[in-house]
């Protein structure tokens, strides 16, 4: 739940603080960054029964490699995505609205496309955690999250704007 509320901050906080119409683009905005982080969550999910076998069944040495490259395949996948969605998101978002709003979305792009960067290499980590049986390492993590995140993304937000929600996704 907290992990849930951590990725819909942005959202939360753009819905309370900004105009209806900006919710629209900034939508638009998160919606072709997210698409970057589907491979990286499938693989890991994918992964998780061998991962989880792994750490049951064999010596540390070898889950460790193997999550090793786990995490090394989806960071090879993550990063171009990344950035192909920071920059041909834009050419996108000009074919669909206008100079103004391209001028205004062009940096929260930029920012949402880093943070689903670094959400997309956390899905490795978690997936070992729960494969370790530590499912609280991400829920404490998340817990002192929520204390930071919260207020810096209302203030962000008021004093920045889209690109301000946009510095508290990932």
């Amino acid at each position: 739940m907290a992990g849930y509320f951590l990725y819909q901050i942005d959202r939360w906080t753009v819905s309370r603080f900004l105009p209806v119409k900006m919710l629209g683009y900034y939508g638009v905005a998160q919606s072709l960054a997210s698409k970057c982080g589907m491979v990286p969550g499938a693989v890991a999910s994918a992964a998780f029964p061998a991962l989880s076998t792994g750490v049951g069944n064999r010596e540390r040495a070898e889950w460790i490699g193997q999550y090793n490259k786990l995490q090394d395949f989806c960071s090879y996948v993550i990063i171009p995505a990344s950035s192909a969605v920071a920059m041909l998101g834009i050419v996108v978002m000009a074919l669909v609205f206008n100079y103004e709003i391209v001028k205004a979305a062009w940096l929260p792009l930029l920012f949402l496309s880093i943070g689903q960067l670094v959400l997309g290499l956390q899905y490795v980590p978690y997936m070992l955690s729960i494969a370790m049986k530590k499912p609280e390492l991400s829920l404490r993590a998340n817990i002192r999250a929520l204390i930071v995140v919260i207020p810096l993304a209302v203030l962000l937000t008021i004093n920045y704007g889209l690109a301000g929600a946009a510095l508290t996704t990932g």
